[in-house]
């Protein structure tokens, strides 16, 4: 294991970098006062030997006198485990003691108060998550309501694009409908082509009056999807509210007014 990785693993199990040093000066060179510990280490003897009684307290160390010295002596690493050990220990004292409280909380809640339920996803392989999440909830005869910027197909874009076009796939498949507001582009209209494979009804809209970013939102039962497409910065949230709900699927409904109105003036 490269050297970076041991210190990582050190570094989560809670030792500090001079604790680290110590720790590894010792088990090199074995049982030793804290001078020569400070001299191997490049540490002072009374740093040398604060840091080697707190290595003894995590039980990472053991003290012996000889000849009116203290010599510290390094556990085998396997005594790492205990650490971890005392952790899970201190985790589950500390559940116990939630749990306990737990139902005291909740009677102090106010019963008319309703928090939304919140996900968040990271990466392509969070968004691919989110969509099977999506997916999940929906059932026959439901109907999905979308905005969305259209992705161009590059190969940028591919490893995205692959996840858009499988969750188009299986939302068919279990027979739910979109509805779709986008800014009008190349991209778009050959999507809105696809309309009636896709069990979907693509409305396009002026870009300038609907700008949409590289990002994608979902209206469904009581659930609000959102992505955002950031090459540096991919995620989504699902919310699940129903007020919160109710109120984007009045406004979707509004835009979808006016982009219906819009699509009648350019066949005109």
């Amino acid at each position: 294991m490269p050297s970076e990785d041991i210190h990582d693993v050190l570094t989560d199990l809670g030792l500090s970098s001079t604790e680290q040093t110590i720790y590894l000066t010792l088990l090199q060179i074995g049982s030793s006062p804290a001078s020569v510990i400070g001299q191997r280490s490049g540490l002072t003897k009374s740093t040398a030997q604060y840091t080697c009684q707190q290595l003894q307290k995590k039980g990472l160390l053991m003290k012996q006198e000889k000849n009116n010295t203290y010599y510290f002596t390094p556990f085998p690493p396997e005594r790492l485990l205990s650490l971890l050990e005392k952790r899970e220990e201190e985790l589950l004292r500390k559940k116990e003691r939630v749990n306990r409280i737990v139902g005291s909380l909740k009677a102090m809640m106010n019963p008319e108060m309703t928090l939304p339920k919140i996900q968040f996803y990271e990466g392509v392989d969070g968004i691919a998550e989110a969509y099977e999440r999506v997916l999940a909830d929906l059932h026959e005869g439901d109907e999905v309501l979308t905005y969305v910027q259209i992705l161009e197909h590059s190969p940028a874009n591919f490893e995205m694009n692959s996840v858009l076009d499988s969750f188009i796939e299986k939302r068919v498949a279990k027979k739910v409908r979109s509805r779709l507001i986008t800014p009008d582009s190349k991209e778009a209209r050959v999507l809105q082509k696809k309309d009636r494979s896709s069990l979907r009804t693509t409305l396009l809209v002026q870009e300038d009056t609907f700008p949409l970013d590289a990002a994608e939102i979902f209206i469904y039962k009581d659930k609000i999807y959102s992505m955002a497409f950031e090459r540096n910065a991919l995620f989504a949230t699902i919310v699940q509210n129903q007020s919160l709900a109710t109120m984007q699927r009045a406004i979707f409904d509004v835009s979808w007014a006016e982009a219906k109105r819009q699509d009648e003036l350019r066949k005109k």
